[in-house]
């Protein structure tokens, strides 16, 4: 899991073990290189790492550190679903099927990138009202350097779910600003999030309901739209749903409940419709220069 900034990127292994006609909104190409004045690292340092490696239990996927950014033993499609977040709609991130173009080995391959930040650029990094937002610029400009990625964003009417209140109203509390919880990796949409345990839960802290469906969308591998109309931000323990077909045994770490059972216990539903969703297209990316 993702360890003090970004998204929750088991979340990328989770879609990669782990949505028609379009309807351009704007091409809006972009070849992720931005302005001369977008912040990016001063210095990176990317190496590709043995498929049999074994990252240490304790070892983050992602963790964003005092001077800078690393990926430990993480495909680059991890960077990527971290540097592009759909910036209309209420997703707090991309699913696997929202980023279409990816070729196998820029899923399959892993690497360790060290990435540092420039001593211009200390200041506004230790602000962390204005890392995200740094983060994401300065891995965009990386991958367009090292990775020549080019991509767009279009916007596709497809099957969705449409995650609502239920009769029984929301079954969760909004968060106490400041009250203490488990740490977690941050989430995508703010917030934290920790990984389902033994027992098949997983724990929001702070969090909007557009990140729990985020979750839900990776899980299900079809996108799940939030439409409940809250606003705040809840602490949820969300079980993890199985999504096996019958007769086959749950596994280990699901609640053995299917997804509508496990939103209806949150007060929650899932209603089947149809909805536009943005899709990130890959139009050329190429494996990273070396450094």
């Amino acid at each position: 899991m993702l360890q003090e900034g970004g998204l929750i990127v088991n979340s990328a292994r989770l879609c990669v073990l782990f949505a028609s006609l379009p309807m351009v909104f704007g091409l809006n190409v972009a070849s992720a290189q931005g302005s001369s004045s977008a912040p990016s690292f001063d210095v990176v340092s990317i190496r590709p790492v043995s498929p049999s490696s074994q990252r240490r239990d304790d070892q983050p996927d992602m963790e964003v550190r005092p001077n800078g950014w690393r990926l430990n033993d993480e495909s680059l499609f991890a960077a990527i679903l971290h540097a592009y977040t759909p910036p209309v709609g209420n997703a707090s991130f991309y699913t696997l099927k929202q980023v279409q173009g990816v070729p196998s080995w820029a899923m399959d391959d892993l690497y360790v990138i060290d990435a540092r930040i420039g001593e211009s650029d200390l200041d506004r990094w230790q602000n962390p009202a204005m890392r995200t937002e740094m983060l994401n610029s300065m891995l965009r400009s990386m991958l367009a350097d090292r990775c020549k990625l080019v991509v767009h964003r279009e916007s596709r009417e497809v099957a969705v779910y449409s995650l609502t209140l239920s009769n029984e109203g929301p079954q969760f509390t909004e968060s106490i600003p400041g009250s203490k919880h488990p740490v977690g990796g941050p989430i995508a949409g703010g917030g934290e999030f920790i990984p389902s345990n033994s027992q098949g839960v997983m724990h929001f802290y702070g969090v909007p309901l557009s990140a729990v469906a985020g979750v839900l969308s990776n899980i299900m591998g079809r996108p799940v739209q939030d439409a409940t109309g809250l606003t705040g931000r809840y602490d949820i323990a969300l079980k993890m749903p199985s999504m096996d077909s019958p007769g086959q045994g749950a596994p280990s770490n699901s609640s053995g409940l299917s997804p509508s059972e496990v939103v209806k216990e949150l007060g929650l539903k899932l209603v089947p419709t149809k909805g536009h969703v943005e899709m990130l297209v890959i139009d050329h990316i190429e494996r990273p220069s070396e450094n």
